[in-house]
C-alpha cells in the first residue's frame, strides 16, 4: 500500500473500507486494518469505513478526524448475520465514533423491519448520514415503495442526511416523497 500510495501519489483522496472483507471480523486480530488506516491517513488521505464488527473498531478511533467515515450496517436480524456483532453493540461503536468527532453513517440493508429503519431516523442523533435499501432477492411482505416514501419523509421531518439507494429508489417511482 505504502509503495502503491508513493508510486500514484494518491492523496486528498476517501479511500472505502468495507464489509466484504470486513475491516473490523468480530473475533480476528485487527491489527492489520490499523497499519492500513495509519498508511492512508499519514499519506494524506481519508477513510471511510463499513463493518458489521463491534468493540474492536474504537481501538483505531484516535486515528480518525471529522474528515473520516464510520459506518455500521444495520439490518435488525442478528440471528442472519453469523460472525457479525449484534447490532445493539454495532451502534453503541457507532455513537462512541461520534462522541470523538468522527463522521458516521449506517446502512440500512437488506432491510428486515421497516419500523427498526423508521425508529433510527426518528430518534438516532449519532448516525450523520443515512444510507437506505431494501431486501434484494429474497421474498418479502414489504411494501418497498411505501417504505422508501416513508424513511425519505421522516427524514426530511427530522432534518436527516440520506441518501436511498437505487433498487429501492426504483420501487419509489423516482420521486420524492411527501405526500
Amino acid at each position: 500500500l505504502k509503495r502503491q500510495n508513493h508510486r500514484e501519489n494518491i492523496s486528498d483522496r476517501t479511500i472505502q473500507l468495507s464489509f466484504t472483507c470486513d475491516p473490523y471480523p468480530v473475533g480476528i486480530d485487527s491489527t492489520t486494518t490499523r497499519a492500513i488506516i495509519e498508511v492512508i491517513k499519514t499519506s494524506g488521505n481519508h477513510v471511510q469505513i463499513l463493518t458489521k464488527g463491534g468493540l474492536a473498531a474504537s481501538a483505531d478511533f484516535d486515528l480518525l478526524d471529522a474528515d473520516d467515515w464510520f459506518g455500521i450496517t444495520i439490518t435488525g436480524r442478528d440471528d442472519l448475520e453469523p460472525g457479525a456483532a449484534p447490532g445493539a453493540e454495532r451502534y453503541r461503536v457507532l455513537k462512541t465514533a461520534n462522541d470523538h468527532g468522527i463522521s458516521t453513517w449506517a446502512s440500512f440493508e437488506p432491510v428486515f423491519s421497516p419500523e427498526l429503519v423508521y425508529e433510527y431516523i426518528e430518534h438516532s442523533n449519532a448516525i450523520d448520514k443515512y444510507k437506505i435499501g431494501k431486501l434484494n432477492y429474497a421474498p418479502s411482505d414489504i411494501d418497498w415503495g411505501q417504505f422508501g416514501r416513508t424513511c425519505e419523509r421522516l427524514c426530511i421531518k427530522n432534518k436527516r442526511d440520506y441518501y436511498i439507494k437505487a433498487d429501492l429508489r426504483d420501487d419509489m417511482k423516482g420521486g420524492v416523497c411527501c405526500d
